[in-house]
């Protein structure tokens, strides 16, 4: 299956949103980002829809809380890091989920599963909500110019620039925030 998930790069607003963080200490995106596109989110659903949401997400009342719960439980849990983004080739024209998204366990593949454990609403409730929490997250990761593509450095977490992602953040520092 392939697509051509890249022309938004070719997009003048895209290309100007990277170069503004181009120039910053590469503190913007975590979680500052996942915060914004959690606060963006939010601000655009139906109110019925934010209701339903609030509830699942009990006591956290605003997606913001909860939209860097996923890497928190990272360290935990180990078995989610490739979750967090896709590894498209930086010389293929397009996605092909067989070779970028082996067995699903992509970014990519994670939002598809995580979107319809959502939706069921019989699913055990502790599941819809962390199906939740991680669908925030990884939408938010997907944003992240690095987390989609491969050049050697699963999705940017080991690139020398340090673009967007600096693992020493301060307000990013160890220890789980949430309950589990």
């Amino acid at each position: 299956m392939q697509s051509n998930n890249r022309a938004f790069l070719k997009r003048p607003y895209f290309v100007a949103c990277v170069l503004s963080f181009g120039g910053s200490s590469a503190l913007g995106w975590v979680p500052e980002g996942h915060r914004a596109v959690a606060l963006i989110a939010e601000k655009n659903l139906k109110p019925e829809t934010l209701q339903t949401v609030k509830a699942l997400l009990r006591p956290y009342d605003m997606l913001a809380a909860v939209s860097v719960w996923a890497d928190d439980i990272r360290e935990e849990h180990s078995e989610t890091g490739p979750r967090h983004y896709i590894d498209i080739p930086l010389s293929a024209s397009s996605t092909d989920m067989n070779r970028d998204c082996q067995e699903g366990s992509c970014v990519v593949g994670k939002i598809q599963e995580f979107e319809s454990a959502l939706k069921n609403n019989t699913a055990d409730p502790a599941l819809r909500r962390d199906a939740l929490k991680f669908l925030l997250h990884f939408v938010g990761d997907m944003h992240h110019p690095l987390h989609c593509e491969d050049n050697g450095d699963k999705g940017g977490q080991h690139s020398p620039s340090g673009f967007l992602w600096t693992a020493d953040e301060p307000s990013h520092g160890g220890g789980r925030r949430y309950p589990a």
